[in-house]
């Protein structure tokens, strides 16, 4: 892959021209990729079939997700309906489960890309996927917090979405995460680690659902974007649950951005994509913070 101004030193302005080509192919995308993969954390459950030998490598399925803090606890967001997998495997009495991972090698500041083994049993969680509302928090206790900023992690603030009614028009919009095709089946080295391939892929948002769309009109807001056609895969499925980024240039030519939503669903074949506005989420993280502190202190013994 090569730089289409290699060699050159690219201004603000021609970084911003770059970027929003969209060329997926570049380094300089590929380093833009890795300075939002900063908000990108992957939580992925290790599994093999029941009668496997422990010759064989067992199954890693990771899924997306970021990082937000809220009243001073941390949480990982993804789509409610990935909480429901996750704990479909767990369930499943047709496999082993031997633990969970938190992937966090993919920003720019990543020193190391060895995976945190995860509790998810014990981990505090609510989530909902109803009536257009699909997303779930899961409480990542600070000892896990502290090894995910070690590791260049950013988490998103509560002021990143309480006041994005006041926000100007963004310039450009990308969705983030792991899609299937490119990150599946994978076998579990723990001395390798788990290498993933996120995408950051082009959105155009459009007001509202078009009609006759196979994709269900809710009841409650929804970001509603058409894909860009030069994506690079064939399906998105897998990303449900990453970040959406919304960006513009300010005054002075710096990009500056926001988590806007979390990935909810998309119709391919009609490039349709569907996220969950994070006010929306910040609503229900209101209701449920409490509910999520009371079973942690439970579960650590603390009052």
């Amino acid at each position: 892959m090569h730089l289409c101004n290699a060699g050159m030193v690219l201004s603000p302005r021609q970084k911003w021209e770059l970027l929003l080509s969209n060329c997926m192919e570049d380094d300089a995308v590929e380093i833009t990729m890795k300075y939002f993969g900063q908000r990108l954390v992957g939580i992925a459950p290790v599994y093999r079939l029941k009668g496997e030998g422990k010759d064989v490598a067992p199954i890693v399925k990771p899924f997306s997700g970021t990082l937000m803090l809220f009243e001073n606890a941390v949480s990982l967001l993804t789509a409610g309906h990935v909480i429901s997998e996750i704990n479909a495997i767990y369930d499943n009495p047709d496999l082993e489960v031997e633990t969970c991972l938190l992937i966090d090698n993919l920003g720019i500041e990543a020193k190391h890309d060895h995976p945190i083994p995860f509790d998810w049993k014990s981990a505090a969680k609510a989530f909902i996927d109803e009536d257009g509302l699909d997303f779930g928090v899961v409480s990542v206790r600070w000892w896990y917090v502290n090894q995910l900023l070690a590791n260049g992690v950013k988490v998103v603030e509560e002021e990143n979405w309480a006041k994005q009614h006041t926000l100007p028009k963004l310039d450009a919009y990308f969705m983030l995460g792991f899609p299937e095709e490119l990150n599946l089946p994978q076998r579990y080295d723990p001395y390798a680690g788990v290498m993933l391939t996120p995408v950051m892929a082009r959105l155009d948002p459009i007001d509202a659902i078009p009609e006759g769309s196979e994709m269900k009109v809710p009841q409650h807001p929804l970001f509603v974007a058409n894909l860009r056609q030069n994506l690079p895969i064939e399906s998105v499925k897998g990303m449900s649950g990453g970040p959406i980024i919304g960006m513009r240039q300010d005054e002075k030519g710096n990009l500056v951005y926001w988590i806007v939503a979390l990935v909810r669903s998309c119709v391919m074949s009609e490039r349709l994509v569907s996220g969950c506005p994070l006010p929306v989420l910040g609503k229900f993280l209101r209701d449920e913070v409490d509910k999520i502190r009371a079973e942690d202190a439970a579960a650590t013994g603390q009052v």
